[in-house]
């Protein structure tokens, strides 16, 4: 558990730190920016093409220059949060979580509807689900560290977790978002027994488990994408059209790739929003096996870097909080490289650094400046 590893190593953190400060995580930082450079070439890849040209009033260049625009405004976040002292966030975790459950429940009263879901707010520009992400795990991290040995208690530490993350998953679902509720789920509960719950916890979690599996089999339209999942060639014009084509442009990508530029031309038919969610799907048409590989290994190392962080972080606060950000990152990742490669049932879930998108783009920025900053940071004197 990170936390036993936190207090092992604390001891001998004290001694062979200065209390000067710490270098960031290059490594970790030059992870992200070639990340974010891949996704650069590839939203404009995929979106400079007659397909989306005079599409809703679009050109070929609005894409990217509104996506160079959400990078721009998640580097700010980043570096002030790079710059900030992490454990600031302390103070205002529950005013966070407070704010990501008005601005979730506002989605009843305020949201726009878009392909049968309403997860934005203000004419499509703010996804409440997408900080929910970072609220959460900065909340969870504060309270689980602050818990100590009580986080193995039934009554103060189970009950208490089960009832903000049901309530916070509870009200993304209805969006409906499944996906992301699974992914908030899924990272704070790893972050929950990194904290030191135990396995009869373990076991009750399951339980949250097999409550996502009824919400899935209850839901018409979700049995028809797992039916899509199976054989997504039943019905390629209509339900399996994404999901063959992706795997088409998979396929045609071969080891090298085709080119960049090329997922709009020859012949290749108009994908829906490839940009978003899909967009591993360009990676691989256009830098085949190879640019795929990269970008895992880009993932591989920023979840090295990410852990380093943690394992290395001046205090209990600090350990948690690197883990929970590193695990959504990593789990995120996995998630829709699953959907790509057609492992998993299709979800509304993008790429970290590479989808194109405004609120996800920004939060995760956020939380690579965390990272960073709990990075540089050092014990405080006593």
């Amino acid at each position: 558990m990170a936390l036993a590893l936190f207090r092992r190593q604390s001891a001998t953190q004290k001694r062979i730190r200065r209390v000067t400060q710490r270098s960031s995580d290059w490594w970790l930082l030059a992870a992200v920016f070639a990340l974010l450079l891949i996704g650069i070439l590839m939203v404009f890849a995929s979106t400079y093409s007659t397909s989306y040209v005079n599409s809703d009033g679009k050109t070929a260049t609005s894409y990217i220059v509104k996506h160079l625009q959400w990078i721009g405004i998640g580097s700010a976040v980043a570096l002030v949060a790079w710059l900030s002292d992490y454990r600031w966030l302390k103070r205002v975790s529950v005013l966070l979580m407070i704010g990501t459950l008005v601005a979730l429940f506002a989605l009843f009263f305020m949201g726009k509807a878009t392909f049968g879901a309403t997860r934005w707010l203000f004419n499509g520009s703010i996804q409440p689900s997408e900080f929910a992400k970072l609220a959460t795990i900065i909340y969870v991290a504060h309270w689980a560290s602050s818990k100590e040995k009580r986080i193995s208690d039934f009554k103060q530490g189970f009950i208490p977790f089960m009832v903000l993350v049901a309530l916070v998953c509870g009200l993304i679902v209805i969006q409906p978002s499944l996906s992301t509720a699974l992914l908030v789920g899924l990272v704070a509960g790893t972050m929950f027994f990194v904290s030191g719950a135990d396995i009869k916890q373990l076991l009750a979690v399951g339980s949250g488990v097999g409550v996502l599996t009824w919400l899935v089999a209850s839901a018409g339209w979700r049995l028809q994408r797992i039916e899509t999942w199976r054989n997504p060639w039943v019905d390629p014009a209509d339900a399996g059209y994404q999901t063959t084509h992706m795997l088409y442009a998979l396929a045609k990508g071969g080891l090298l790739g085709q080119g960049l530029g090329r997922i709009g031309g020859d012949g290749f038919p108009y994908v829906p929003a490839i940009h978003t969610d899909l967009i591993m799907a360009v990676v691989g048409h256009e830098g085949g096996l190879l640019a795929c590989m990269v970008v895992l290994a880009l993932f591989v190392l920023l979840t090295y870097r990410g852990f380093h962080v943690a394992v290395n972080a001046p205090d209990a606060f600090g350990t948690v909080l690197a883990s929970g950000i590193t695990i959504w990152f990593c789990l995120q990742a996995l998630l829709n490289l699953a959907v790509i490669t057609n492992s998993i049932p299709t979800t509304g879930i993008p790429m970290p650094f590479i989808s194109y998108g405004g609120s996800g783009l920004v939060t995760a920025m956020a939380g690579v400046g965390i990272l960073l900053s709990i990075s540089r940071a050092v014990p405080k004197k006593a």
